[in-house]
């Protein structure tokens, strides 16, 4: 009987050791319109991506730490394939599309 505790104890420890497991990084995005603003790469990098052909420049704000904001560059391609991208080193936590005279969406934090 006193080995199936320390078979338990030692299957207990290992669990502990092992720790949780986390969830891949998912991409996820904010929107104006049908701009967007998107968490990408590990949330590491967020693009501008212009979607309307309304003249209206699209660039993506995020937030990396509570209160400290940073924005990305205007994508100013218009309603063309491709975004533009900004690299973080931290982690990008909310994220808001702001469309140049038009203002901006809604934060959106991460899933």
């Amino acid at each position: 009987m006193r080995g199936l505790w320390v078979l338990a104890l030692a299957a207990f420890v290992a669990l502990l050791m092992v720790g949780p497991t986390t969830a891949p990084a998912v991409d996820w995005c904010a929107a104006h319109g049908d701009d967007v603003a998107c968490v990408k790469e590990a949330q590491e990098a967020l693009d501008s991506c212009d979607r309307e052909a309304d003249g209206h420049r699209i660039r993506a704000w995020g937030e990396d730490y509570p209160g400290y904001q940073f924005y990305g560059e205007w994508d100013n391609n218009g309603a063309n394939s491709g975004c533009d991208r900004v690299w973080r080193y931290q982690k990008i936590w909310s994220a808001r599309a702001c469309e140049e005279v038009a203002g901006c969406g809604a934060w959106v934090s991460e899933p």
